[in-house]
């Protein structure tokens, strides 16, 4: 297996240490509003879920409710969030037999939002990821949600939103294998990142690995 450089996501002790909040820039569409143009319209046309980031538009531009969307004059400048970001599986063929499992993306909490109706937005269900989301937050339970807290998420290719977004990929355990050779294979210092790495492994004894068994793998 070669190694891998996690630049990224080993700065990423961004997970467990990043302040509430302090969700990287990434870039932003600027648009100038056309005859015609709606912010509805706009999102459509770029990929982009108005529904799931309306309050994200919201506070980028400084609109206090979202009439205030619909009523925006020609010339007008508006920020929009990233488009939906295709992810290829042909980028990461390097990767041997690990496949995709899932990614996390960092997330905001908007006013109303609980992770029930997160998930039903994004048509999944949070139920089987429900520890691990606990895992990666540093939480015991989900039913009560910080308003403007980032919280880091597992979801699928199709709503990944963010270039800030992290791969996790499912190593399948080998005869021989153990947690310090599969990390070690990927670069990553398993002593150092042991909290992260037994956060992504949520309900998995990485001290007594079995053949056969999926590791979960943050990757850029």
């Amino acid at each position: 297996m070669l190694k891998r450089s996690l630049s990224f996501i080993l700065c990423l002790a961004f997970l467990l240490v990043m302040a509430p909040g302090a969700l990287a820039a990434g870039e932003y569409l600027v648009v100038t509003l056309e005859p015609g143009d709606s912010v509805y319209g706009l999102c459509q046309s770029f990929g982009i879920d108005y529904n799931a980031q309306k309050y994200e538009i919201m506070r980028l531009n400084g609109f206090e409710n979202e009439f205030q969307m619909s009523n925006l004059g020609v010339g007008s400048v508006i920020l929009l969030p990233p488009p939906v970001q295709i992810v290829s599986n042909v980028i990461y063929d390097s990767f041997g037999q690990d496949e995709i499992a899932f990614y996390v993306v960092p997330y905001v909490i908007q006013p109303g939002d609980s992770i029930t109706n997160i998930y039903q937005r994004w048509g999944l269900n949070y139920e089987p990821v429900y520890a691990l989301i606990c895992a990666l937050n540093g939480v015991d339970s989900l039913n009560w949600l910080t308003v403007g807290a980032t919280y880091y998420l597992p979801t699928t290719g199709n709503n990944v939103y963010t270039d800030s977004f992290v791969t996790v990929l499912a190593h399948v355990v080998r005869p021989g294998e153990t947690a310090l050779s599969i990390f070690s294979g990927y670069g990553i210092d398993y002593y150092r990142y042991a909290g992260i790495l037994w956060a992504f492994n949520a309900g998995v004894d990485l001290t007594d690995l079995r053949v056969g068994q999926k590791v979960m793998i943050p990757v850029v």
